[in-house]
């Protein structure tokens, strides 16, 4: 079974735009960016394999045999070649973003340009690797208990603390978006990040003569990847960008949309 995706113009002319969306939301989290982008660029949204409307069934045949967050890249390199979109800009947040990096170490020739927000390029150290498997075995052994255990926790590591204390609205559609997941996706999606493999050595192509133009956003009160993260990536990727939200934290699409927009427009037009 296919991963769900959202397409704005299918016969739209030119290189798209496809959001990868964060862990542990769905594609919902892109449409301020989408309908900001309406008649402007081709845009493609997707929920990865058990999140918003994916079916956990959606993951390739073994894939419970293999590790990282390859899996993910596969399932968006099928669905690019199923749309017939032979090159994309790329702009992934957080999971997302790990995921963006890996399909470009897989097949750099799809990748227009990258767009990296509140994201690592490194692996996970002991101490976060063993706190997602711990994270994976509560959800997957609670069920439903577990996504809502889950979501109580999260929202103050997604949201920055000027988010929490002045839009309540933002807390409850994130909040939502949490409750869409189901457990064993969320699961094998912790696992995956756990298991992912370190990119920073694939820094210094992106930015190498044969690499692609690279925008790095992060929102100021990101508790998660803070700026000193985001300015490793950029100091490693020659001649990309780099810009910091104001009032926002890990979600900054989401906190401040007019600000993210803008400077995404900017990057692509």
């Amino acid at each position: 079974m296919n991963i769900t995706w959202t397409d704005s113009d299918p016969h739209g002319q030119g290189d798209p735009v496809v959001f990868l969306h964060a862990f542990p939301l769905n594609s919902g989290m892109w449409n301020d960016q989408v309908s900001d982008l309406a008649g402007i660029r081709r845009t493609i949204t997707l929920d990865w394999p058990g999140f918003g409307g994916s079916p956990l069934s959606a993951l390739p045949p073994g894939s419970d045999q293999q590790t990282g967050v390859e899996i993910y890249a596969n399932c968006l390199l099928d669905l690019l070649d199923r749309l017939e979109i032979d090159r994309t800009h790329l702009c992934g947040l957080s999971m997302g973003g790990y995921i963006a990096l890996s399909l470009y170490r897989l097949a750099p020739e799809r990748v227009r340009s990258l767009i990296l927000c509140d994201t690592r390029a490194g692996a996970d150290s002991p101490e976060v690797r063993r706190g997602r498997y711990e994270m994976a075995s509560i959800v997957r052994q609670a069920g439903d208990e577990g996504i809502e255990r889950l979501a109580s926790t999260m929202i103050e590591r997604l949201l920055g603390d000027s988010s929490r204390s002045s839009n309540p609205d933002l807390i409850g559609r994130v909040t939502k978006m949490i409750r869409q997941s189901s457990p064993e996706g969320v699961s094998r999606a912790l696992e995956a990040m756990a298991e992912r493999r370190d990119c920073t050595d694939l820094l210094p192509l992106i930015g190498g003569p044969s690499g692609v133009r690279t925008l790095i956003i992060v929102g100021n009160e990101d508790k998660l990847t803070p700026p000193s993260e985001m300015k490793r990536i950029s100091e490693s990727v020659a001649s990309s960008e780099m810009f910091v939200i104001e009032r926002a934290g890990h979600l900054p699409n989401l906190e401040q949309p007019e600000s993210f927009n803008r400077r995404l427009r900017e990057f692509i037009l």
